[in-house]
Formats: C-alpha cells, structure tokens, sequence
C-alpha cells in the first residue's frame, strides 16, 4: 500500500496506474485532469477534482468533483464509489 499525504498536484493525468494508494487531504489545481485513471484507491481529496476518468477500484471523495469519464479504454473495472458535492456514481 502506498500513501500519500496532504500533496498538491499539478499538470494532467496526475495519479493515473496506481495501485493500492491511499491519498488523504491531497488537493489538485484547475489544470489536473483525468486524475485516477486505471487506479485502485481510497483517496480523500480536499477542493475540487476538475475530471476523473477510468478508476478501477476503491472510494474517491472530494469537496467537488467535476465530470466522470467512463470509456471504452477500461476493461474490468471492479467497482469504484465517487462520492462529492455534485452526486455519488458508483462505477
């Protein structure tokens, strides 16, 4: 397991391929996006997460979250909970 604590991140695809991370009070700036892709994670994230795209498992909680991108690209997503101000999807 591998954690990260209270880092800001920057730039695009941030944490993308991570497996068995735990990410608690991180923040990401406006320019972060497609953040988690292909992860397994349990992740509380203070502000806004601009786009999460393709997780593959765990719980991601976040002030705000902006959309969820779910594509063809992910093959056997095991179920992931997204949980923000905007809504819950469950994946």
């Amino acid at each position: 397991m591998r954690e990260i604590k209270n880092a800001e991140f920057g730039g695009g695809r941030p944490l993308c391929y991570a497996h068995d991370l735990v990410s608690e009070g991180c923040a990401f700036d406006t320019a972060c996006d497609r953040v988690f892709g292909y992860s397994s994670l349990r992740a509380d994230i203070r502000g806004f997460v601009t786009n999460i795209k393709n997780p593959m498992s765990g719980r991601i909680g976040a002030d705000s979250i902006g959309p969820v991108t779910i594509d063809e690209d992910i093959k056997a997503s095991a179920g992931c909970l997204i949980d923000g101000k905007g809504g819950r999807h469950e994946i």
